[in-house]
């Protein structure tokens, strides 16, 4: 059992062996005992500029992050299928929203304004 902590509920805990417990909120009473797989994504650069002198190499910029961003995703819901198939649909989810053709129309009309990607 997990010491009770002022941490939040999703705060990893490693244990003495090589594994590490999830602490959370328990929808039903209960342990659970089981595999788990955890998703880790660090962003390979960060933006902070919110205007482009550029738009053109801007909006090439915008269109190589966001196919990648999609065949990631693709590639984490065809992982999840396999592994976690009622978790499927909540990829499934992020993938469409990522692949609809506004993302791309809307963020292009910022960058056309000059706002940065």
């Amino acid at each position: 059992m997990l010491p009770n902590t002022d941490e939040p509920p999703s705060v990893r805990t490693q244990t003495t062996h090589a594994e590490f417990r999830l602490q959370g909120i328990p929808a039903a009473p209960g342990i659970v005992i089981g595999r788990a797989g955890l998703l880790r994504f660090e962003a390979s650069q960060r933006h902070d500029e919110t205007r482009t002198c550029d738009p053109v190499s801007e909006r090439e910029r915008f269109n190589t992050a966001h196919q990648s961003c999609i065949a990631e995703l693709q590639t984490v819901f065809e992982l999840t299928q396999q592994n976690s198939p009622t978790a499927a649909p909540i990829i499934e989810a992020q993938l469409l929203m990522m692949q609809a053709p506004s993302i791309a129309t809307e963020t292009h009309e910022y960058i056309n304004e000059g706002m940065s990607a």
